[in-house]
């Protein structure tokens, strides 16, 4: 697969979701539905960086098993790196603020989006070597 095509199959999605979280959290006045839970605040903060983990898996592995664990660190330092920049650039947002329980909720779905991911490769890496 030639460069620009391959960036955009394996990158984008995680490019985009990215983008797609910073342009959520730079509204002043973003409502997240009321779920009636205490925390439900840090569980859309699981969430939303639990897609963005995934996406981020996919786009250093390439959906590959060796890749993936050669690429962990990485995975993990650019999800968090992330996570406090979206906290911190929220400081200049009017009406919101960084709070580390909400950088905390984004590393925990970054976190464990990359386990699942390792579980699915794995998975798919034993699956395709018994065929």
């Amino acid at each position: 697969m030639n460069s620009i095509l391959g960036y955009i199959y394996w990158k984008m999605p995680a490019v985009l979701c990215a983008a797609f979280i910073l342009f959520l959290t730079s509204h002043p006045t973003l409502e997240a539905p009321n779920l009636g839970l205490v925390w439900q605040d840090k569980l859309y903060h699981c969430i939303a960086y639990f897609g963005f983990g995934l996406t981020l898996s996919r786009a250093i592995s390439r959906n590959n098993y060796i890749n993936f664990i050669a690429g962990f660190k990485k995975i993990l330092l650019i999800g968090f790196a992330f996570a406090a920049f979206d906290e911190a650039h929220q400081i200049f947002i009017p009406t919101r603020s960084a709070d580390i329980l909400d950088a905390t909720a984004d590393g925990v779905g970054v976190l464990v989006a990359t386990f699942v991911y390792f579980v699915f490769l794995r998975w798919n890496q034993r699956r395709v070597s018994r065929n």
